[in-house]
């Protein structure tokens, strides 16, 4: 059974809440299960992708401690609406988040970054193929 563009839009837009509730609590396990086990994460910077649930589960792991090594806070959240467009049991889900560290210090770091997600349905829920992200600057406008 096929997905709706409505049902797509609701759906991502709930995933999106889910990953910034996860980075927030730093949880690298909730950032990985939306993934098939198969999964793919392309990440600027790295020659090829990191593969599978417990690699990515590691990668965001890391990211997270370095953050809390220095006594920040992460969080994330997408910039307005997901562009998405539905292909059968397949979505593509794109648009620019934003990903901000605060340290103690009153330092915050803030990385816009595009986005670009593949979701297919396995079995019978909606996990993550293909994500692949790169760096962005802001625009003047925006």
């Amino acid at each position: 059974m096929s997905i709706t563009h409505s049902q797509a839009l609701a759906l991502m837009s709930r995933m999106e809440g889910d990953v910034a509730h996860a980075m927030a609590r730093g949880d690298a396990a909730a950032l990985a299960a939306g993934f098939a086990p198969d999964g793919r994460l392309f990440v600027e910077g790295r020659t090829g992708p990191i593969v599978g649930r417990e690699a990515i589960a590691a990668h965001f792991g890391s990211l997270l401690d370095e953050v809390r090594a220095q006594g920040g806070t992460l969080t994330w959240r997408a910039l307005g609406e997901p562009d998405v467009a539905v292909h059968g049991d397949v979505i593509l889900d794109s648009g620019i988040a934003v990903t901000t560290v605060s340290l103690p210090d009153g330092t915050v770091h803030e990385e816009r970054t595009n986005e670009l997600v593949v979701w297919r349905r396995v079995e019978s829920e909606w996990l993550i193929i293909r994500q692949m992200s790169n760096r962005t600057t802001a625009l003047a406008a925006d």
